[in-house]
Order: structure tokens, then C-alpha cells, then sequence
């Protein structure tokens, strides 16, 4: 009798035992607070990883969305252009500042923000442009950030899902004025939960630092720099505790090797799909030239109303595949408050028909092909 068929999962981590080791030693060395000897090592470690600027620790992306946002100088009453199509994140850091977001649409090759649907937001409320490099493919940065230099805005760039991924030798993550990263448990590399701001304009930096630490110069006294620390600013504790960054040090020395697993795993989805994309009925990612990718996740459109009986075709066949962000715009919170001004097409297609097919390192090739045999053969039958 056959056995039992083998089931691919959406998320598998790479770890082993030296992430608890590294843990406990953080533990036993007594390094449990935030913004420690383990902290600042790392944020060394990420910014010589990211070809410069500064990298701070932070307990989630979304805080570090949050801290970028109050760089970026907006009150309340202020715009922030923000994708549609996006994590809620980007859109609930500028409310929590009493600012407005106003969602533009995304662009059809990679999801990442349309130049031309932003261009048409901007108004002399606008504030700040937030981007994000949906899938670990660099958003269209030369044109967003020409037009936040023609309005003179500041450029965030929400790189979740963008760690190890490049753009013309260029890591993603260091285009913006601030940048955000996530180390949550479903990225590539990971800490439980965790992030970093990365700050590109020194100008902001001591700033950034003092938002971070409750609003006080608490780093600049660790550094020796005062003798007392006192409230400087407004702020939050945004910090990470040497025991996670324990744990992403060592993730981050997988970085390399995990980056070119999972972007020979999402190059292998592209080889199989691709030419017989029109026949099955898909709009796949488009690589940007230039782009070397870091296979943080394969997504697919299907044409039609055919997503949802994929999804669950899918699962019954062993493949656990999952939708993704809904359209901000369209969401009940963004209706009551008068968010929403009119339609985004592609945002809304990706929210209705967009699905995600397992990609993480874990895997390998032949597991690919394996779940693209599964695909074809579900598409084949709804």
C-alpha cells in the first residue's frame, strides 16, 4: 500500500542547537535587557550585512514602521502614502500619529508600489511616501524616490520581507531615508519576534536613537556620552533583548546560505510556471533586472474566481498554500474613517485572487516540482 502523501508546509525555520545555545548563553551571561553588549554586536553585524548605515534592534517590524513614520516628521493631519496592498502595519503607524494614510495602488510585476498611482496622491499634506518590496523584489525605487525628491518627502522603505534580497548590487533595505526589517517566525531569518530600523540619514539618527529608548538619551549615557539620561523626545520602548538577539546573531550567519536556497526554490517555481502561465490561467512575479531575489515567498494570481477552490484543493492535496493581505482601502476600519477614495484595481485583484505556494529552505528542488505537479493538477480540475 502506498504511504502516507507528504504534506509541504508554508513556513519551516532553519535552525539547530546552536540558536538555544546562544540563547542560554545570553541567559546564564546575564544579558537579558535590551540595547546590551549581544544588541549592539548585531546591529554591527546587520549594517556591514546591509553595506552601511545604521542598523537599531527593535521588538517588531511593525515598531519599526511606527519609529520611521515619527522620523519622517508627521503630525497629525498629515498624508502618508501607503501601498493598499500592504501589511496593516504601514498603514496603522501613521494613524497612531494622527496622521492620514492614503493608499495608492501597486504595480502588476512585483506588487510594489505604483509610481504613477503615487504621483497622483500628492498633496501639499503629504508628509511621506512608506514602499514596501512585497516578496523580496525590490519595488520600483529610482522612480518613487525621484518623486520624493520633486516634493521633497520622506522615503520609507518597509523591507519585511526584503532581508538579503539586492537590487543592482544593492541590498534591499538601504533605499530609503529610513528603512524597516522583520524577524518574525515566517521571515528568512528570524527571532521569534524582532526588527530593525535602519536609518540611511545620519541628521535622524540621534533621534531615532532617543525614540527607541522612551523618548530619552539612555544610548548616548551607555556610550559614555552623558553622565545622566533624561526625556528628550517622544517615544516608546521599542528595544530588543539580548536574549533574541542572541538568537538573530546566529541567524544571521545563515543569511547567505539560506538567501541562495530559497532563491534557487523560487527560481525553480518561476522555471516550471512560467511557460505555461496563459494556458493555467496565472500572472506570476516579474523579476526586475538587476534584481538578485531572496525567495521570501512565490505567490500566483489566478484568473477568474478561482482562488479560493485552489486554496482548499490544495490543502486537501497536501500542499499548504494561503491568500494573503487583504486591500487596506476596502478594510472596515479604513470605510469608517473615510480612508478609502476610490478604487485600486490591482490591489484589489491581488486581494482576491493572489494565493502563496510553500517556499522556504528546508525544501529542495525536487520538492518544487512535487508541489507544481500538485498546482497544475488542481488547476486542471476547478
Amino acid at each position: 500500500m502506498p504511504g502516507p502523501m507528504q504534506r509541504f508546509s508554508m513556513h519551516e525555520l532553519e535552525f539547530d542547537a546552536r540558536e538555544a545555545a546562544a540563547a542560554q548563553a545570553a541567559i546564564l551571561g546575564g544579558a537579558w535587557q535590551g540595547h546590551g553588549r549581544v544588541g549592539r554586536r548585531v546591529e554591527e553585524k546587520l549594517s556591514a550585512a546591509l553595506g552601511g548605515g545604521d542598523a537599531l534592534l527593535t521588538t517588531s517590524c511593525t515598531h519599526a514602521i511606527e519609529m520611521a513614520v515619527a522620523l519622517a516628521g508627521v503630525e497629525p493631519g498629515d498624508e502618508v502614502i501607503v501601498p493598499s496592498y500592504a501589511f496593516v502595519s504601514c498603514a496603522n503607524a501613521v494613524v497612531q500619529l494622527g496622521g492620514v494614510p492614503v493608499f495608492a495602488d501597486s504595480e502588476a510585476k512585483t506588487l510594489g508600489l505604483d509610481a504613477a498611482s503615487v504621483e497622483a496622491k500628492i498633496t501639499g499634506r503629504t508628509k511621506a511616501v512608506l514602499v514596501i518590496d512585497y516578496a523580496g523584489l525590490a519595488a520600483d525605487h529610482r522612480a518613487l524616490r525621484a518623486l520624493c525628491a520633486k516634493y521633497d518627502l520622506f522615503y520609507i522603505e518597509d523591507a519585511a520581507h526584503g532581508i538579503g534580497a539586492r537590487q543592482d548590487g544593492k541590498a534591499l533595505g538601504t533605499f530609503g531615508d529610513a528603512a524597516c526589517f522583520s524577524f518574525h517566525a515566517t521571515k528568512n531569518i528570524a527571532c521569534g519576534e524582532g526588527g530593525a530600523l535602519w536609518v540611511g540619514r545620519g541628521d535622524r539618527l540621534a533621534l531615532a536613537e532617543q525614540m527607541r529608548e522612551k523618548g530619552t538619551d539612555r544610548a548616548r549615557f551607555l556610550h559614555g556620552l552623558v553622565d545622566k539620561y533624561t526625556w528628550r523626545t517622544r517615544g516608546s520602548s521599542y528595544v530588543l533583548s539580548d536574549i533574541l538577539a542572541a538568537v538573530l546573531e546566529v541567524q544571521l550567519s545563515r543569511l547567505d546560505a539560506v538567501t541562495k536556497q530559497r532563491r534557487a526554490l523560487f527560481e525553480a517555481y518561476l522555471a516550471r510556471l512560467q511557460p505555461k502561465a496563459a494556458k493555467l490561467g496565472l500572472r506570476l512575479p516579474v523579476v526586475p533586472a538587476g534584481a538578485e531575489p531572496n525567495g521570501h515567498l512565490m505567490w500566483a494570481m489566478l484568473d477568474g474566481k478561482r482562488r479560493d477552490p485552489a486554496l482548499k484543493a490544495l490543502r486537501a492535496a497536501g500542499v499548504d498554500a494561503a491568500f494573503h493581505y487583504l486591500a487596506l482601502h476596502r478594510s472596515p476600519y479604513a470605510q469608517e474613517h473615510g480612508f478609502d477614495r476610490g478604487a485600486l484595481p490591482m490591489a484589489e485583484q491581488a486581494a482576491a485572487t493572489l494565493l502563496r505556494l510553500p517556499l522556504h529552505s528546508r525544501l529542495s528542488v525536487d520538492d518544487i516540482k512535487t508541489i507544481c505537479e500538485r498546482f497544475e493538477d488542481v488547476l486542471a480540475r476547478i
